[in-house]
């Protein structure tokens, strides 16, 4: 039997009027063979906890093989800021917070029994100031870069992620990657 990764999410809520509403969703990842499960310390100071390339190194996993990246706030009290850069030194930053979790998903072609496709590469495009026309008939959407590192920073602030926003604090957090 070819090993699977199944990822199910499950949202509940019960509102004042004991109206309840229930989703479930839920995806099979085949050929995967490989994971990385750890809790790892996340300092004030954005630090890098996982890097990507064409090669695999302490820290660092091969860009093409990586389907599937989950990273979970432990904490209870104080969220973490998530930055995602690509080769082209594009970022995307999010904020996950408390008992929360962020998913980023590779490109795959989930054919039984091994998947395929390009992993992390070409996934992350980010812009700053400019909207993306991705159908601008005389001005080409250039594509997206492959992804290269993701950083983190734990921060105890409300406001976005900036110098000297508020206090901060050191939080554990849970990262999942799985790898055909």
């Amino acid at each position: 039997m070819a090993p699977k990764l199944k990822v199910e999410i499950r949202e509940t809520v019960t509102l004042s009027n004991n109206n309840k509403y229930d989703a479930y969703n839920r995806y099979t990842l085949n050929g995967i063979n490989h994971i990385d499960k750890r809790i790892v310390r996340v300092p004030t100071t954005g630090n890098e906890i996982i890097a990507l390339s064409s090669s695999i190194g302490a820290g660092t996993f091969n860009e093409e093989n990586v389907r599937y990246m989950r990273f979970t706030n432990l904490s209870t009290a104080h969220p973490i800021m998530l930055e995602f850069k690509n080769e082209n030194d594009d970022c995307f930053i999010t904020k996950v917070g408390q008992g929360l979790s962020f998913i980023y998903s590779g490109d795959h072609d989930n054919q039984f029994p091994i998947a395929s496709s390009s992993g992390m590469i070409n996934t992350l495009d980010a812009t700053e100031n400019n909207v993306i026309d991705m159908d601008h008939p005389t001005t080409p959407y250039s594509g997206l870069g492959d992804l290269v590192n993701v950083i983190a920073k734990a921060s105890g602030s409300s406001a976005e992620y900036t110098v000297g926003s508020g206090s901060i604090y050191e939080v554990d957090m849970e990262v999942f990657i799985a790898a055909i």
